[in-house]
């Protein structure tokens, strides 16, 4: 890896932490291991859940290189169960030109979040359903567990993805 993509690489994991910091009100930081250690980039502790975030700033994305990135946010928080109680793998991304960074969790963590039923089973396939969302409704599915409630309590679901951003309450 050269140092421009590596540095650019620290740079959207700082991104990413001060904007989850700023949305979370917590502390946020990187792990400054995980590149060497293969962890996650940033990891969140609030309430009984620890979110394992795995941070990608790209040049190019497609779908099959998001995949890849999946995959290694899975096994990432596989291999931290035994460690950690309830670990969530997160998967946070951006190209290069685009204005907002994308978020993939395991679908069925997000409908026990919002919904705050007893759905979520940590022996689910994570790899098989996810769902996508801007970093502001991540911010607010993640204060579910700190807060007990989800902003407004509303979902939406699109089978293209063709919704306008503003219908989701988040800023341009």
């Amino acid at each position: 890896m050269s140092k421009f993509s590596r540095s650019k690489g620290q740079r959207g994991e700082r991104t990413v932490a001060k904007l989850l910091q700023e949305r979370l009100h917590c502390e946020v930081s990187r792990q400054l291991s995980a590149s060497r250690d293969g962890g996650c980039d940033i990891k969140i502790h609030l309430g009984p859940i620890t979110y394992l975030i795995e941070v990608k700033y790209h040049t190019k994305v497609s779908q099959s290189i998001i995949e890849g990135w999946w995959t290694q946010a899975i096994i990432q928080s596989a291999l931290q169960a035994s460690k950690y109680a309830n670990p969530i793998p997160i998967l946070i991304y951006k190209q290069t030109h685009w204005k907002a960074w994308e978020c993939r969790m395991p679908w069925q963590y997000a409908l026990w979040q919002l919904e705050r039923t007893n759905r979520y089973n940590p022996t689910y396939t994570m790899k098989t359903h996810h769902v996508t969302v801007p970093i502001d409704i991540l911010a607010d599915i993640m204060n579910g567990s700190k807060h007990k409630t989800i902003s407004s309590g509303k979902m939406y679901v699109s089978d293209n993805n063709d919704i306008d951003r503003t219908t989701l309450g988040v800023k341009p």
